[in-house]
């Protein structure tokens, strides 16, 4: 997990990554290595851009009765990067952001 890193912030990147991290995680499981340790939760969480760290540590906030394991923590960088993953491909087709459409209608933003 040591030589794998982003090569850019882009969402695909991030998915490609965290597929990455969870096929060797898995691979240590298999083999009978401890994953749920706070070593290896900070490898994890330094392999993403901080805004991406924020949002899935905020998710583990949110639930403080679930427990806290690498699954866990891989679920939570699966649903940010899901979230991150859907609002790209619904912001690249939208009208511009002084612009609003209602029935059909432009109304431009006064500045």
């Amino acid at each position: 997990m040591d030589k794998i890193s982003l090569n850019s912030s882009s969402t695909q990147e991030q998915r490609m990554l965290l597929e990455d991290i969870e096929a060797i995680i898995g691979q240590l499981v298999q083999r009978g290595e401890n994953v749920d340790n706070q070593h290896m939760y900070q490898k994890l969480l330094s392999k993403f851009p901080v805004g991406i760290q924020r949002k899935a540590l905020h998710k583990k906030i949110t639930p403080p009765d679930e427990p806290f394991t690498m699954q866990q923590r891989l679920k939570y960088f699966e649903e940010v990067i899901t979230s991150e993953e859907l609002i790209c491909r619904q912001t690249s087709s939208t009208p511009p952001r002084d612009t609003v459409s209602f029935n059909n209608k432009v109304k431009h933003w006064k500045s």
